[in-house]
């Protein structure tokens, strides 16, 4: 909701860009001015945006690259939320607390080895990229039930429990014993 500065009564307003004459709803805020609406219309601002966008594309995608490289951590706390909400899992964590656990993990708590970012730009993990799995699958994503294992483990968890994949570890270890008892 737009909170007017003087003039409670402004509904409408002219867009310096296009001259519209439109409801101020389709205006963003702005405080520096004294009406409180920003002096162009949400269009014309989206316009301007996508044009400076196209024009500048070469020199934004090596700044929005560079931020990656340098923030490896919270840019993959933000995409690993947004792809668990985007798979209708409820998150219950925040960027911050999750780009923590992400600085704090060291080794993967399942095998053990050392976790290593993709940090070469490249957005596709390693095996030993730290990835993000929920500690008991029925629940939400909070900062009690996640855990940072290697993407390796993860992918072969998968959305099995400890059990379940403890289990399923055995099997395959049982199944293929033979072949390996004595290389």
């Amino acid at each position: 909701m737009i909170r007017l500065r003087r003039s409670a009564n402004l509904k409408i307003k002219i867009c310096k860009t296009c001259g519209k004459t439109l409801p101020i709803t389709e205006f963003t805020e702005d405080t520096r001015n004294k009406d409180g609406v920003g002096a162009n219309c949400k269009l014309c601002i989206k316009i301007a945006n996508a044009i400076r966008y196209k024009n500048d594309k070469p020199r934004l995608n090596a700044l929005s690259k560079q931020w990656r490289l340098n923030n490896i951590n919270r840019h993959k706390a933000s995409q690993s939320l947004k792809n668990h909400r985007l798979n209708g899992n409820i998150t219950e964590i925040t960027i911050d607390e999750l780009t923590k656990l992400y600085d704090d993990a060291k080794y993967c708590p399942i095998c053990g080895v050392k976790l290593k970012s993709n940090d070469n730009g490249k957005t596709h993990p390693i095996r030993t990229s730290p990835s993000i799995d929920r500690i008991d699958n029925e629940k939400t994503l909070t900062v009690n039930n996640v855990w940072i294992l290697c993407h390796k483990c993860n992918s072969t968890k998968l959305d099995r429990t400890m059990k379940e994949f403890y289990d399923y570890c055995k099997g395959v270890t049982e199944k293929f014993k033979s072949e390996f008892e004595g290389a």
